[in-house]
C-alpha cells in the first residue's frame, strides 16, 4: 500500500470520468510472468485498487495524447 494525491485518467474513448477510472481499476493481464516461487511462467493481473481516499485529490484528465509516429 502506498498513499497517492494524484489520479491521472485517460478521457480519450470513455463516455465519462467514471468509466474510465473503472477501466483503471480492471487492470490488465500480463502473460509471461516468472514466478519467484516455482519458477515457471504464469499469467499475472495487474490492477490499481483505491481503499482509501486522501481528503484532498487531484484528478488529472489525460485529454491530449501525443502521437510520435506524426509528430
Amino acid at each position: 500500500m502506498e498513499d497517492y494525491y494524484n489520479l491521472s485518467l485517460p478521457v480519450k474513448d470513455f463516455k465519462s470520468v467514471q468509466d474510465s477510472l473503472e477501466k483503471q481499476i480492471e487492470g490488465e493481464i500480463i502473460s509471461g510472468f516468472k514466478c519467484d516461487g516455482c519458477q515457471q511462467e504464469v499469467e499475472v493481473q495487474k490492477r490499481t485498487l483505491i481503499t482509501e481516499t486522501p481528503n484532498v485529490l487531484i484528478v488529472h484528465l489525460q485529454r491530449i495524447v501525443f502521437n510520435f509516429d506524426t509528430f
